[in-house]
C-alpha cells in the first residue's frame, strides 16, 4: 500500500512541476495562462526536442510525462535513455557549479 501511494504522490508532483514549467514559460492557456517568457522557451528548445517540448503547452501533461519515461523513436518525437542521461547529467551538473544569474547560459536578457 505504501509504495502505490508513494507512487501516487510522485505521479502528482510531476503533473505539478509539468505544469509550473508550463506557467513559467507562459505556455498555457485558459485558466492557467501566464505571460510568455522568451527566455524559458528558448531553453525548452535547447533542452528537448520541439515535438517533446511541445508537450508543454497541453493543460493535461500526461502524454508529455509519458514520453519523458519512455523511449520514442518515430518520425515526429525522439526521445530515448541516451537523450535522457545526457539531460540529467546537464542539469546535475549546473546545479554543482556555484555562479549568479547573469552568468548563467540562459540567463534573462540574452
Amino acid at each position: 500500500v505504501e509504495c502505490t501511494n508513494m507512487q501516487l504522490a510522485k505521479n502528482k508532483l510531476a503533473i505539478l512541476a509539468a505544469h509550473a514549467i508550463s506557467r513559467l514559460s507562459g505556455l498555457l492557456g485558459g485558466h492557467l495562462a501566464t505571460p510568455r517568457s522568451q527566455q524559458a522557451v528558448v531553453l525548452l528548445s535547447a533542452l528537448f526536442t520541439p515535438q517533446i517540448a511541445e508537450g508543454f503547452t497541453e493543460l493535461n501533461p500526461s502524454e508529455l510525462l509519458k514520453y519523458l519515461n519512455t523511449n520514442v523513436e518515430n518520425p515526429c518525437k525522439i526521445w530515448n535513455d541516451k537523450m535522457r542521461k545526457e539531460l540529467l547529467s546537464h542539469a546535475k551538473e549546473q546545479l554543482e557549479i556555484p555562479s549568479e544569474i547573469e552568468e548563467l547560459p540562459y540567463a534573462v536578457g540574452d
